[in-house]
This record gives C-alpha cells, sequence and structure tokens, in this order.
C-alpha cells in the first residue's frame, strides 16, 4: 500500500496517491527440446515491471498520466521513473490499461498504469 508521503514520478510528475502497487517479476529465458526429448533452458536475466491502479481517479488526474503516455511516443524516448518509497529510479515504457468511466466523465475507476522498466535487473 503507499505511504502517503511517497508518490510516483514520471519525469518530474508526481503521480496521483495510488490504490495498489503490484510488482511484475518477468524472466528473460527460452525453454528448448531437443530431437532426444532432453530439455534445458537458456536463462538470459529479469526484468520487471509495476502495476500501479487506482480504484478511483478524478479525469484530470487521468489526463495527466494520458498525456505522460503520448509523450513517450511524441518525444520517442522512455520516460525516468522514480519510486521513492522503493529506491528506484529508471527508464520505465508506460502501458496504461482501458478506462471506465463514470459520473458523466468526471472519475475513472479501475485504471492501471503499468511500468516496464528498460533495462534487465539481473
Amino acid at each position: 500500500m503507499a505511504s502517503k508521503d511517497m508518490g510516483i514520478i514520471v519525469d518530474s510528475t508526481v503521480l496521483p496517491l495510488y490504490s495498489t502497487l503490484r510488482e511484475i517479476p518477468t524472466a528473460i529465458e527460452s525453454e528448448n527440446v531437443t530431437l532426444d526429448g532432453s530439455m534445458y533452458t537458456d536463462f538470459t536475466a529479469n526484468r520487471r515491471a509495476w502495476a500501479v491502479g487506482w480504484e478511483k481517479l478524478k479525469a484530470a488526474d487521468y489526463d495527466t498520466i494520458r498525456a505522460l503516455y503520448n509523450a513517450q511516443y511524441t518525444n520517442e524516448s522512455i520516460p525516468l521513473v522514480e519510486i521513492p518509497e522503493y529506491g528506484i529510479a529508471a527508464p520505465m515504457k508506460l502501458v496504461i490499461s482501458e478506462r471506465d468511466i463514470r459520473l458523466n466523465g468526471e472519475i475513472i475507476s479501475g485504471f492501471t498504469l503499468t511500468l516496464k522498466e528498460q533495462y534487465a535487473i539481473s
């Protein structure tokens, strides 16, 4: 759960306080089966992503996140993301979920921003 003093920072923009933060580890590997039926794994590295969720998000806050998401494509660069409470600062690709629009567009519910770290962590 998020600390009340900490937020996630994307290229100097502080995101609204999130409801959930989930770490998603992914192994970069290749499983191989030889002709004789033997199996082995070529392990390359571990990658990590972070799923940041909001139960309810103001439309203006969604617009800010959407602008950051769009900027990575218009600027052709992956933004620097900081998660201070875990000591993380790394370039991360932003991936946004579908949005559920409520109250005549004033509230976005059940929204998730996934932050995919650019470099392997091992």
